[in-house]
């Protein structure tokens, strides 16, 4: 007899990889099934080539069309134009809930590219690691996200900034939904005036910020936001 399809779906829920969720819909008709249907999370590495990357998404929408939450590491070689290619392959995956691409290589967001972040309109949580926030992307299609509470912007280069001016810690502190925020890289020419707009984000429970002081005008009272 078969196991009923909310058991296998249970199962399924503990793998966090696409090669074992692969595996797993081989073993009869009712997996598949349930593979399919399961709001899965998992874990991947994406190819820097643009067309192996879309090839590999297209190949992780059928196997897991209903995929819930996506960790993916892209390897090195990574170009400029790979980010937006990127978001939009993640465009026909609707029912994600939960986001992390961390690049091997920096990585900058342009506002066409924060547009296809918005359009992902069921995210609750996303983690973008080794990307920068381009100093004219305008970020304020992100408020459109207002069931995000996890966000996490990590930049490692020690060239390029994660952010330039306050124009986007104000937009940040329209996400009134938000309950934990990680803001780390170099802030260039950030103010009291943006880090103070995330004074209105009632709902934050955890908040981590880290920049160079001396590449930004925050002072000690601006970095004791409370």
């Amino acid at each position: 007899k078969a196991l009923p399809l909310d058991v296998v779906q249970i199962v399924l829920g503990y793998l966090e990889d696409s090669r074992s969720v692969a595996a797993a819909r081989q073993a009869c008709q009712s997996w598949r099934q349930a593979a399919a249907a399961a709001p899965c999370a998992v874990r991947v590495v994406l190819p820097s080539g643009v067309a192996n990357m879309r090839d590999k998404l297209a190949m992780l929408m059928k196997l897991l069309p209903g995929l819930a939450g996506l960790n993916a590491s892209v390897a090195a070689g990574a170009d400029a134009a790979y980010t937006s290619a990127c978001l939009q392959g993640l465009q026909a995956f609707h029912s994600l809930q939960q986001l992390e691409l961390s690049f091997a290589d920096s990585q900058t967001l342009s506002a066409a590219d924060v547009v296809q972040l918005a359009s992902l309109r069921g995210l609750s949580a996303l983690r973008l690691c080794n990307v920068s926030l381009g100093a004219a992307a305008d970020c304020s299609p992100l408020t459109s996200l207002q069931g995000l509470q996890d966000l996490s912007l990590v930049h490692h280069s020690k060239v390029s900034a994660l952010m330039v001016g306050d124009s986007h810690l104000q937009v940040l502190g329209r996400l009134a939904g938000l309950r934990s925020l990680v803001l780390q890289g170099r802030m260039c020419s950030a103010t009291d005036h943006g880090l103070l707009a995330l004074s209105g984000l009632s709902s934050l429970s955890s908040l981590s910020l880290s920049w160079v002081p001396w590449q930004s005008q925050i002072t000690q009272v601006g970095g004791a936001i409370d």
